[in-house]
């Protein structure tokens, strides 16, 4: 286990902040993405009622300018979700394959490790 701290957040964040063109819609993928989309709506300045929850495409608004946030891009399975919305994440595990055009990170892994994030609590 890799325990992520609050410093290599901050460099997860400030490697990824400069990617991101303002959103209309933050979508946040539970729970992992709970905290990225918080800190992102903070900084784009986005209204309460533009932050949204959402396991997969069809519980987005129609609306092509929308931002999919989650902790860790790893399998692409929770990418694959949300097709063609961008995808933002902290961290980019590295398995060799190309990653999706609609992708973007802060900071690319290449172990396998689990990583623990500071709002891991108990596990």
């Amino acid at each position: 286990m890799i325990e992520i701290t609050h410093i290599e957040l901050q460099k997860a964040l400030n490697a990824l902040i400069p990617q991101i063109k303002k959103p209309d819609y933050i979508v946040a993928i539970p729970r992992g993405g709970l905290w990225l989309a918080q800190y992102l709506a903070y900084k784009f300045d986005i209204q309460k009622s533009k932050m949204l929850l959402a396991q997969c495409e069809d519980d987005l608004p129609e609306c092509s300018n929308i931002l999919i946030c989650d902790d860790i891009y790893d399998t692409g399975k929770q990418h694959k979700a949300f097709g063609r919305h961008k995808f933002a994440t902290l961290f980019a595990r590295d398995r060799g394959l190309k990653f999706p055009k609609n992708l973007i990170y802060g900071t690319l892994i290449s172990s396998d490790e689990y990583l623990w994030f500071p709002w891991d609590f108990g596990n």
